[in-house]
């Protein structure tokens, strides 16, 4: 640009019709549109870097964009991939469901009464005596022998046989055994593997008793009498047992 400048200079002063003012203007005026070309070419590449560097930040952008969108696309492909999984698992589900279910209404099975049986006494007169809402319970053996052992060596029961002949009528020993009996039958723990009551007829029936060898016991409680069953019983899952309690069956009868 210098030289361009003093280019023009020694033209104007080689064809001697410059003056020394003409000439130094005109220097300045080169000068300055030096100074302008050299601000101009100055700002270009300045902007000329800005755009490079705009053009950097896209490009990462778009890089970044790009990744993070093979990262959502994995992600839904592995939450299609599951969901999928999920489904053929209820479908096989409710597949063993229903062929469990065919299955069963083909066994047809029925639970069927364990025990049944009437809970009566029957009188000196030779009437029977139906004992209604009396509770019938399933124990196992040990439980029954453990009961009646310690019922028998009760101190209560020892007090209420030495004033069985003193009382002057039987509502005060019955209250005494029963409460003997009671106090035993807490305090044994004895575990009760079933019980229900007998119904208005006297009847009773349990239904599910796993097969085996148990006791039923039932306690007689009147304000005259006191008495319980003990009565053997074998369960067998492919029929019902009939056992009625009884004067035949019944263990003890105070007094």
């Amino acid at each position: 640009m210098n030289k361009f400048i003093i280019s023009i200079a020694v033209i104007l002063a080689a064809s001697g019709c410059a003056k020394k003012e003409q000439i130094e203007e005109v220097h300045n005026q080169a000068l300055q549109i030096a100074a302008a070309l050299a601000k101009e070419e100055e700002h270009s590449a300045k902007g000329h870097m800005q755009l490079e560097e705009r053009l950097t930040q896209l490009s990462q952008a778009l890089s970044t964009l790009s990744s993070k969108n093979a990262e959502n696309m994995k992600r839904i492909d592995a939450l299609e991939a599951g969901l999928r999984e999920s489904h053929q698992e209820q479908v096989a589900r409710w597949d063993r469901f229903r062929r469990e279910s065919e299955d069963e209404g083909k066994k047809s099975v029925v639970v069927k009464d364990s025990l049944v049986g009437a809970v009566y006494l029957v009188k000196n007169s030779g009437d029977s005596s139906i004992l209604r809402g009396q509770e019938i319970s399933i124990i196992s053996k040990k439980d029954a022998h453990k009961l009646l052992e310690g019922f028998e060596n009760s101190p209560l029961t020892a007090l209420a046989k030495s004033t069985e002949k003193l009382a002057r009528s039987g509502s005060t020993t019955s209250a005494a055994y029963i409460r003997s009996f009671e106090i035993e039958l807490s305090s044994s723990r004895t575990t009760l593997i079933a019980k229900t009551k007998s119904g208005i007829d006297g009847k009773y029936s349990i239904k599910g008793i796993p097969p085996g060898e148990y006791v039923i016991l039932s306690v007689l409680k009147s304000t005259l009498n006191f008495g319980f069953w003990l009565v053997p019983v074998t369960i067998d899952s492919a029929k019902t047992i009939t056992m009625d309690l009884d004067n035949s069956n019944l263990a003890h009868l105070y007094p």
